[in-house]
């Protein structure tokens, strides 16, 4: 193997190419898809509840700030901490809002599942599996239990799948070409499993998606992406493709992917939290945003000629960080599909839709601030032309989900600023020299801990709105593992997320003052085999600012220079080198259940089909020549077909 080229030409299972136009778009100049359907024009109810709901409890919020504060007159510190309050506590007022609109929503219409339906009609999908420097086990294990399942619904649909390889590792890219050697002679079903390597990852994932609509997109009506760790079940693609196929007007349908592959404490929290209370968020976002919601960037099926049409992306002017290539491609994409006349779906009911998270904390804030940087790359484009309200939401709420961690920072600082200015001037209890008594400073404790009551409460609103719904249709959380397990796992990711919280500010604080001063943090692969615990040397290494940063708050609180009121995030930062170490520890069997979500005690069979399938391949990998029997096991009784249709019956 010479190159990439020598790579990619050891497995030249590719169709004739059918290429698409896929020009840069212009934020300065609105498109209109000619192609697009004409959107029917209506009052949005439901964002205008939203909005409403979230400027009641904001404002609700600052009132109570600005009582407390008040007495004694405000000074300009004070007026400050009240702005930077208001501030941080909009993003929380909009998840608290959300929840209970799904959480209502849910209650009464029932959990919605997804059926296919036999009046879409037929259409050609191609599954695009994104792979770069990844393990190849997991990505092809994905890609056969993938296929061996959708072959059970051969007839509703076409389906080829692609694997598109910018890996750089010439290792990794050997192993690549075996294993999809291996995959390819075991599925021997109908659907066919194409492979394709560049020799150069230009653009990284926005070059390998482009490289593939102008060189095959032709062939296909719509376009599952799927990320290296992404799982979705025969069914869940099937519905996917019907929600294509039956709605005209639909150029983008996203579904949301739950945690899988939980191997240490950290996924396993990841995983709750998004299985409890990401259920209900999920549900009222997608009832608030209609057909203008968000994509994540997999698991999602795309109307490929509207994708090649609309989202062509250009590169942002000047130097990275906050030009060049952009990080966070998926947001702008949306808000592009949308602005061209195509509608944006969230489809929550569509399950079986899966991806691995990191599997510690330190590699979940490397992950972090690369979506850190994409998403300040989205302060570029808030002006651009012909963005949808809604869109242009999803941007800012991605900016805020970051800025939130600089305000914060600002606001303890004011806080801290305030209580040392008090410390060092006297109070004057004789203000009036003729006054026969004292007057005394006034500390309204009431409305102190009225306003601690509604910011928890907004806090906790995504979980309780999942315990509710888990009371309304799981009486005794059955599903969950009953009662006894499931109200400690919600306490313990409570806490958990809780002391973590200061931990991933400081450093989303770090990943912004590197962009400020033009640090580019780059673009590397998360592969899940780096999730391994690491030396107590190398966390100490890792979290040796948040450590300094809470030993010293620590040393400060006992010189009465900070208040007590910052000794949890003190202690936070302080101890975040055994928390880290704590949250890297593998579940063992004596804990394999522990706050388990319903999809890891009953597993699904998608999932057992990849974990068997990875085996296997890892077996026959493991010599330069394949293991028949492992080729066997993976093998199905279905003829092999090698068709590929290039009929497209929804344009």
């Amino acid at each position: 193997m010479d190159d990439g080229t020598t790579v990619g030409e050891l497995s030249l299972v590719l169709p004739a190419e059918a290429p698409l136009s896929m020009p840069p778009q212009c934020f300065r100049t609105p498109y209109r898809d000619p192609i697009a359907p004409a959107l029917r024009a209506g009052f949005a109810v439901m964002p205008v509840a939203v909005l409403i709901g979230v400027l009641v409890l904001t404002g609700l919020a600052a009132r109570e700030m600005v009582a407390i504060l008040r007495p004694g007159g405000l000074t300009l510190l004070e007026i400050a901490l009240a702005v930077l309050f208001t501030l941080t506590f909009v993003g929380i007022a909009i998840g608290c809002v959300t929840a209970m609109f799904g959480a209502a929503a849910m209650s009464v219409e029932g959990r919605r599942r997804a059926q296919t339906s036999d009046a879409a009609p037929p259409i050609s999908v191609a599954l695009l599996v994104l792979t770069y420097n990844e393990d190849p086990e997991p990505v092809f294990a994905n890609v056969g239990a993938m296929a061996r399942d959708l072959a059970r619904y051969q007839g509703r649909h076409w389906y080829s799948i692609y694997v598109l390889s910018d890996t750089t590792d010439r290792t990794i890219a050997a192993r690549e070409v075996r294993a999809h050697a291996l995959t390819r002679e075991a599925a021997r079903g109908p659907i066919p499993i194409h492979f394709r390597h560049r020799a150069a990852n230009t653009d990284k994932k926005v070059g390998n998606l482009r490289d593939w609509c102008t060189r095959w997109g032709g062939h296909h009506d719509g376009m599952v992406v799927l990320d290296a760790d992404s799982l979705m079940s025969g069914e869940a693609i099937v519905a996917l493709s019907d929600a294509l196929s039956a709605d005209p007007s639909a150029g983008l349908v996203q579904t949301v992917p739950k945690i899988t592959g939980d191997r240490t404490i950290f996924q396993r929290l990841q995983a709750f939290t998004t299985a409890f209370s990401g259920a209900v968020f999920a549900n009222g976002l997608a009832r608030w945003v209609g057909g203008s919601s968000n994509y994540w960037g997999h698991n999602a099926i795309l109307r490929t000629r509207a994708f090649a049409a609309a989202a062509g992306l250009p590169h942002l002017s000047g130097p990275a960080p906050f030009g060049g290539l952009l990080m966070s491609h998926d947001f702008v994409e949306a808000a592009l599909i949308r602005r061209a006349g195509w509608r944006v779906v969230l489809r929550p009911d569509i399950e079986q839709s899966y991806e691995e998270a990191p599997a510690t904390l330190s590699s979940f804030v490397e992950r972090d601030a690369r979506w850190c940087q994409g998403n300040m790359q989205h302060m570029r484009l808030l002006t651009a032309r012909g963005f949808h309200p809604i869109s242009r939401f999803h941007l800012v709420h991605g900016i805020m989900s970051y800025l939130a961690a600089p305000i914060w920072t600002v606001f303890l600082v004011t806080g801290a600023a305030i209580a040392l200015q008090g410390q060092s001037m006297p109070i004057d209890y004789f203000p009036d020299p003729y006054a026969l008594f004292p007057t005394w400073p006034v500390l309204d404790s009431e409305r102190a801990l009225t306003l601690l009551i509604i910011t928890l409460g907004v806090l906790l609103a995504p979980k309780l709105a999942g315990l509710l719904v888990v009371l309304r249709f799981d009486p005794l959380a059955r599903r969950w593992g009953g009662w006894h397990r499931l109200i400690p796992a919600i306490l313990f990711e409570t806490l958990l997320a809780a002391l973590t919280a200061p931990i991933l500010m400081v450093h989303q604080c770090r990943a912004i003052v590197r962009m400020a001063f033009g640090r580019d943090g780059g673009w590397r692969p998360l592969r899940q085999s780096e999730g391994r615990r690491s030396s107590l040397a190398a966390l100490a290494r890792f979290h040796a600012l948040e450590t300094g940063l809470g030993v010293s708050m620590l040393t400060a609180i006992a010189y009465g220079v900070l208040t007590p009121l910052v000794l949890p995030i003190a202690f936070s930062l302080a101890l975040a080198i055994p928390l880290s170490a704590l949250l890297s520890v593998p579940l063992g069997a004596r804990f394999g259940l522990w706050a388990a979500a319903p999809d890891r005690r009953v597993t699904p069979p998608i999932i057992k089909s990849k974990v068997a399938t990875e085996a296997a391949l890892r077996a026959a990998l493991a010599d330069r020549v394949p293991d028949p029997e492992a080729c066997e096991a993976l093998s199905t009784p279905t003829p092999p077909s090698t068709d590929m249709p290039v009929v497209a019956v929804v344009r």
